[in-house]
């Protein structure tokens, strides 16, 4: 048995969504077997070697291309939403990929399940394009009791209310050094961004730190995404707040 796992890359410089692929194959295995053939797909397409682009979605739309290929080789198609970007707050993009490769799971007749991940919010007109994809899967796990409602409103049948997939991994870990408090400091909040307001929160980010050390604990920062060509990383504000 194949099962293809869209949006997840052990490979990822996001450890988030290293966890995401890793945490969706460890419920792939608990729910097929040891033995499951798995393969991950995500944008850049490090473990296929298929790199996810728009000439290969619209080509997926009509059956063509390796990216289709490969939906049809597999017996489930298992989509993460990357953990939390099945919403447009992310903007369009990345969305509508997931909708357009949705679409064509369905198409080739393969059952399409949503892994434990966030859904919504959706303030845009692809709501109605992803309420439209919810309705028709197979499987629906929301991974917060905010997503399932979310799922509810927008019509799906029967979602399941889960957890995040971090719990399925094993949670026995040899740490190389005895940290007291790890404390991530995201990059995507640091600067100016569409979601928060950055000042506020890198005064809430001082604030808890200052705390913390007031009252003798050692923080140590910890990095969530790694540092790569993508700005979106946390390694610059790692630096500038350790400094």
């Amino acid at each position: 048995m194949k099962v293809l796992i869209l949006w997840a890359d052990v490979q990822s410089a996001n450890l988030g969504v290293r966890v995401v692929a890793e945490g969706t194959a460890q419920l792939v295995r608990c729910a097929f077997g040891p033995d499951v053939s798995i393969d991950f797909q995500d944008f850049r397409g490090r473990s296929t070697g298929i790199r996810v682009t728009i000439p290969r979605i619209i080509g997926l739309q009509f059956g063509l291309g390796r990216l289709a290929k490969l939906i049809r080789s597999a017996s489930v198609v298992v989509d993460t939403g990357a953990g939390d970007s099945f919403s447009d707050i992310y903007g369009p993009k990345a969305v509508l990929a997931f909708i357009a490769c949705q679409s064509a799971v369905r198409r080739a007749g393969v059952p399409l399940a949503y892994g434990p991940q966030t859904i919504g919010p959706f303030r845009t007109p692809i709501r109605l394009l992803a309420a439209r994809s919810l309705k028709r899967a197979s499987l629906i796990l929301a991974r917060d009791t905010e997503s399932h409602c979310v799922a509810i409103q927008m019509g799906a049948t029967m979602p399941v209310l889960a957890t995040d997939v971090v719990f399925a991994l094993n949670g026995s870990v040899s740490a190389h050094q005895d940290y007291d408090v790890l404390f991530n400091v995201s990059g995507l909040l640091w600067d100016r961004n569409p979601h928060v307001d950055n000042e506020a929160y890198r005064a809430a980010v001082h604030g808890m730190i200052q705390a913390l050390q007031a009252r003798g604990r050692r923080v140590t920062l910890l990095a969530h995404v790694l540092e790569t060509d993508n700005p979106d990383n946390d390694a610059g504000c790692v630096s500038t707040l350790a400094q």
